[in-house]
C-alpha cells in the first residue's frame, strides 16, 4: 500500500482476486469427487466451501453421486437452518454445504467427517472450525479432517518470494491440522514432499 488511493485500491482487487484463485482452485472439486467415491458410507459429513462453488458442489454431490445433501447458507432463513440443523443430525441429511455462517456460534458436534474447500489462512478462524468438528458427541470416538491446499503444478518454478510465502501460508495451515492427528507422519510426509519439490524448509 502507498500513499496513491488509486493504486491502493487497484491493488486490493489483485489481492481479492488472489484469494479467490486460493479458495476456488478448479481441481478441487473433482478432488472432493473423488474422495467421497471413496467412502463406502457418507455421513454427518460438513463441506465448507466459497459462495461460487456451492452451487456446483451442490449438483455434484446431490444429482451426480445421489446424495442426500442441502446448502447452508446467508440465504436460508432461521427456521430452515434450525430443520436443516435437526435432519444432519439425525442422519436424514448425509452432508451439509456451508460458507461462513457456519463459523457464526453454530455448534454441529455430530460431524464426523468436514472436507475444508475454501480455508481462511486465518489462524484463529481454522482452529475455530477445527473445534467445531471435534466436539465430543454420542458414539463419536473421532472425526476425519480433509484440507485442500492449492499449490502451483509441479512444472511451474516459484520465482518470487511472494509466490513461495502464498504456498508457505498454505502448508503451515495444513501442518497446524497435522499435528495433533492420527496420522500425523502420513500428513507431514505430504507437506514434507510439496516443500522439497517448492524449496520451503522454514515450516
Amino acid at each position: 500500500m502507498g500513499e496513491d488511493p488509486e493504486e491502493n485500491e487497484n491493488l486490493l482487487r489483485l489481492l481479492i482476486k488472489r484469494a479467490e484463485i486460493l479458495q476456488t482452485a478448479e481441481n478441487k472439486i473433482p478432488s472432493i469427487c473423488e474422495i467421497v467415491d471413496s467412502i463406502p458410507e457418507l455421513s454427518h459429513a460438513l463441506f465448507y466451501c466459497a459462495p461460487k462453488q456451492v452451487e456446483d458442489l451442490t449438483r455434484r454431490l446431490g444429482i451426480n453421486k445421489h446424495l442426500r445433501v442441502h446448502r447452508f447458507t446467508y440465504q436460508e432463513n432461521h427456521v430452515l437452518r434450525r430443520k436443516l440443523l435437526e435432519n444432519f443430525d439425525q442422519g436424514i441429511l448425509q452432508a451439509l454445504i456451508a460458507i461462513k455462517c457456519l463459523d457464526e456460534g453454530v455448534d454441529i458436534p455430530s460431524t464426523k467427517i468436514a472436507f475444508f474447500l475454501s480455508s481462511s489462512s486465518n489462524p484463529r478462524e481454522f482452529v475455530q472450525r477445527r473445534g467445531r468438528i471435534l466436539r465430543n458427541h454420542p458414539g463419536k470416538k473421532s472425526a476425519e479432517i480433509y484440507d485442500l491446499i492449492a499449490v502451483p503444478p509441479v512444472s511451474y518454478i516459484l520465482d518470487s518470494n511472494i509466490e513461495r510465502n502464498i504456498l508457505r501460508r498454505e502448508l503451515l495451515r495444513f501442518k497446524e491440522f497435522a499435528e495433533n492427528s492420527l496420522n500425523h507422519n502420513s500428513a507431514y510426509e505430504e507437506i514434507w514432499e510439496l516443500s522439497k519439490t517448492f524449496g520451503i524448509f522454514d515450516l
